[in-house]
């Protein structure tokens, strides 16, 4: 309410401005209020492959800063670094000690907070109302956290064996599988998420890490989960080991500014090999080790794509021009020629849907495999060595399990899940009667 000049100051004036300044400072009280919509608590809920994990988010909001921490059962505890809150939109970054940070981004919408984030080289929704009960008056209820069955698979260099990750057990843990779905076996049984999944390239070790306050450990293991031992450390997330054993490339910086580093295996001769402007994320040697394959942005307002740039970082160039409305390009993988690339694409219009696609390295080029409108994840392919079948991961049954298909998106078959060989079994047995 703005305050009046009179021509006259009357008595009866005098009054009204008074009550007019008295409501103009209590309107002014009130702005300030409700320009802080964000601090206290929020229950928060994050959805990722089709599976939810919820949480708590304390904030406080200080100027345009955001400060506070989390608390999550899937998680455990962490803290909020380059909190920014303008424009009714906000951002921060979640940093635990034992899981990958979080980058969120977000706004407040009709008394929630909605918006996505990202982690581990994925991207997902998240979703927080407020909570009226301080967080210290509650009484904690433990969260189950969903079971992914089989994820992110690595074939061996000899087709013979899939290597994945599966939490059915309780915590993240290291398996493989024949491709036909039997012969399964859990390699590790640790309370720590392993991560970065390969094969060595003459096929007799897996290849695995863990993070543990910003170091990562790698790790190898032989098939029959014996003669587990590290053989490097990196101060940064998910090393990558290259095809000649010497080399690793890794993550370190935040998720969206991330620097990535390539050094001997012994930590030595660490370079960046980008500039650490925008982010970095899923890693992938040429079957040469002469480029990598990396999700990138060239503008934090545009959608993901894949590149590839020379080990040293030079020739970097976008590959993936995928349409809008098909959703956001990541997760590549090289060939076993070094010609093509296996992607997942993210839809934008159907959040809980994405295609694996196949994309020419040179031209950029792409097709989609398997197409479908349903709303369902196909993710994280990883060729055969013969370059005529894709592993990946998908959700189709309602959980995350191992599939394969051919490159053309036909014979789609499930590889892990309790009726995989008894359907495996009985294939077999008409094939036989029909020989």
């Amino acid at each position: 309410m703005r305050l009046r000049t009179f021509a006259s100051l009357t008595l009866v004036s005098l009054i009204a401005a008074a009550l007019s300044a008295s409501s103009t400072i209590m309107s002014h009280r009130g702005v300030a209020q409700s320009s802080d919509p964000i601090s206290g608590d929020w229950d928060v809920s994050f959805t990722l492959q089709a599976t939810t994990v919820t949480g708590t988010f304390k904030l406080k909001l200080d100027g345009r800063k955001v400060i506070g921490t989390v608390e999550s059962p899937h998680t455990g505890p962490g803290t909020l670094s380059n909190g920014s809150w303008e424009n009714n939109m906000l951002s921060f970054t979640l940093d635990f000690k034992t899981h990958e940070s979080i980058v969120i981004t977000g706004a407040l919408k009709e008394g929630k907070l909605v918006g996505e984030f990202r982690t581990e080289g994925m991207k997902g929704t998240w979703e927080a109302k407020r909570n009226p009960v301080p967080m210290a008056q509650r009484t904690a209820t433990p969260t189950p956290t969903p079971v992914v069955n089989g994820a992110q698979p690595v074939v061996s260099p000899d087709g013979a064996r899939i290597a994945f990750l599966s939490n059915r057990d309780g915590s993240e843990d290291l398996f493989i599988i024949n491709p036909d779905g039997t012969g399964e076996k859990q390699l590790t049984h640790t309370p720590e998420a392993e991560t970065g999944l390969q094969w060595s390239a003459d096929g007799k070790h897996v290849v695995f890490s863990v993070l543990t306050s910003d170091t990562s450990r790698l790790y190898i293991i032989y098939p029959d989960g014996k003669n587990q031992h590290e053989i490097a450390s990196v101060p940064g997330r998910t090393p990558m080991l290259a095809p000649d054993g010497k080399r690793v490339v890794y993550m370190a910086g935040t998720w969206n500014a991330t620097r990535l580093m390539v050094a001997a295996l012994d930590g030595s001769g660490a370079k960046q090999i980008n500039d650490g402007s925008s982010i970095a994320w899923n890693n992938h040697w040429s079957p040469d080790g002469k480029r990598i394959a990396f999700t990138g942005q060239n503008d934090p307002k545009r959608e993901l794509a894949v590149f590839v740039m020379n080990a040293d970082g030079s020739e970097r160039r976008q590959v993936t021009h995928i349409a809008l409305e098909d959703g956001a390009a990541q997760w590549p993988v090289w060939s076993p020629s070094g010609r093509q690339l296996a992607i997942q694409v993210n839809s934008r219009s159907n959040r809980g849907s994405a295609h694996i696609w196949i994309v020419d390295a040179a031209t950029g080029e792409g097709r989609k495999l398997a197409a479908h409108d349903r709303t369902y994840l196909d993710e994280t392919p990883y060729w055969f060595p013969d370059g005529k079948r894709i592993a990946f991961q998908s959700n189709r049954t309602g959980h995350m399990e191992v599939w394969v298909m051919n490159v053309d998106g036909s014979a789609q078959e499930q590889v892990t899940g309790a009726q995989r060989p008894e359907r495996r079994a009985s294939r077999s047995v008409v094939k036989e009667v029909e020989q």
